[in-house]
């Protein structure tokens, strides 16, 4: 699945949420293979998206990820440099350019997105996992014990 896909689904994913209009406070998160960010982590342009490699399991196998790491080294050591020159500046951008270029083609894993509460009401949570929606998607775990409620 292509980053687009998943800007998609988080799309899809907040108007589940607020057609679902829950009782209770919660927010999003998009989780891959058991890490998670928040949305807006995953956003076009946000410096967040260089995270992203450090967790290779996120990216389906086999998968050329060296080049984006090159980048990302040479723009941290920009970066620590601290150096005002117009030049490096150019340089930092045309490297962020060549890194978001990259990690647009990459395929990644299929994440979900969930939700994570302020509170724990347990009464609330049981009430939002019966919601159609909910259950159209099927990927909550029913349980009572299980907080855990996926929304795309």
């Amino acid at each position: 699945m292509l980053l687009h896909e998943i800007r998609n689904r988080i799309l899809q994913a907040e108007k589940n949420l607020e057609e679902i209009n829950p009782s209770i406070k919660c927010y999003i998160v998009v989780s891959f293979n058991e890490i998670q960010f928040m949305p807006g982590d995953l956003s076009p342009g946000n410096s967040k998206l260089v995270d992203l490699l450090k967790f290779s399991t996120m990216f389906l196998p086999d998968q050329d990820l060296d080049k984006l790491l090159h980048l990302t080294d040479r723009m941290k050591q920009l970066k620590d440099a601290k150096s005002d020159r117009p030049e490096e500046n150019k340089i930092l951008r045309d490297l962020w350019k060549d890194f978001e270029s990259g990690i647009e083609k990459l395929q990644f894993c299929e994440p979900q997105c969930e939700l994570r509460f302020f509170s724990l009401d347990m009464a609330k949570i049981q009430e939002l996992k019966a919601h159609p929606i909910v259950q159209r998607i099927g990927k909550t775990d029913m349980s009572a014990a299980s907080i855990n409620i996926v929304i795309r």
